[in-house]
């Protein structure tokens, strides 16, 4: 008797897909002979078997419904199903920042030429460019740079927290499109209160500890360059923000009223990569959902 699986779905490669572009489902034992023999379900919503692009063991493509559709993802095949994704499709709670209009950055940053929103990149509207800057040279920023900051009282969040949900639980979300290879220094995240400078942004602490606790994503650490394929959904628990400037893990924040973003090495030498690199990032959509 041969037994065959049923489907297990991954991770969703974008949750914020435009209606009619493609959507990408990783996993595994996707298996038929036809698309009529697969079901895709986004909540309620069945994704017609004429909007499934392509399907292979581990990967299935379909166009996109309209944003507001939205909800768990199921995949089923005749063997099974694969249970609801604990990722949620087309999510929209907890959003901090788009980068719409209204949006304001900490002390002018980034630069309002950085936010953009060509048509031939943009997956919702505005979106940040991260380019223009060297990064490598043991470490260090060569040339200029985009630090990005939202804080709380100039975004319509006067006080507490940038987010409804309890830090405890919760997971920072955001979408990133790496078009030019990235291989040197981490892209970090610090969560800081209210009413504070980016000074915080820059609170390295030392080998031994202090500092202030952040989140990082370093993913051509691995393979030593990275470039991604369009836009990609990234998480990072807020229970992982938990390391100085050198990596060294610290007590997490208190504090959640406000956001710093830069790419930028602060003393861990594991994250220094290549001598040099230019990449260009795009970046949208951040959030922090329960």
């Amino acid at each position: 008797e041969v037994k065959i699986p049923a489907p297990i779905l991954s991770r969703i490669k974008c949750e914020q897909v435009p209606e009619g572009d493609e959507a990408v489902l990783y996993g595994d034992y996707f298996l038929a002979t036809e698309a009529s023999m697969i079901n895709i379900f986004i909540g309620d919503y069945k994704v017609p078997t004429s909007d499934i692009v392509s399907f292979e063991k581990n990967k299935i493509v379909f166009k996109s419904p309209a944003k507001e559709i939205k909800g768990p993802v199921e995949v089923k095949t005749l063997y099974g199903n694969s249970g609801r994704s604990k990722d949620i499709f087309h999510d929209d709670r907890g959003l901090i920042t788009g980068f719409e209009e209204g949006y304001v950055g900490g002390w002018g940053r980034p630069d309002q030429s950085k936010i953009q929103n060509d048509p031939a990149l943009s997956i919702s509207g505005n979106y940040v460019r991260i380019d223009g800057t060297t990064i490598g040279i043991g470490g260090a920023w060569v040339g200029g740079s985009v630090i990005i900051n939202i804080w709380g009282e100039d975004n319509g969040v006067p006080t507490g927290n940038l987010f409804p949900s309890d830090p405890a639980t919760s997971t920072l979300k955001f979408e990133v499109n790496v078009l030019e290879p990235w291989s040197a220094g981490p892209m970090i995240f610090s969560f800081f209160e209210q009413d504070e400078n980016e000074n915080y942004l820059w609170a390295d602490g030392n080998a031994s500890g202090g500092g202030m606790p952040r989140g990082v994503w370093v993913p051509w650490l691995d393979s030593g360059s990275y470039v991604s394929e369009g836009w990609e959904t990234i998480s990072i628990p807020l229970s992982e923000f938990k390391y100085n400037g050198y990596g060294v893990e610290i007590p997490l924040s208190n504090h959640f009223g406000a956001l710093g973003i830069a790419i930028h090495n602060r003393g861990n030498d594991a994250w220094i990569g290549t001598a040099e690199c230019t990449p260009v990032i795009l970046l949208d959509n951040i959030r922090v959902i329960p």
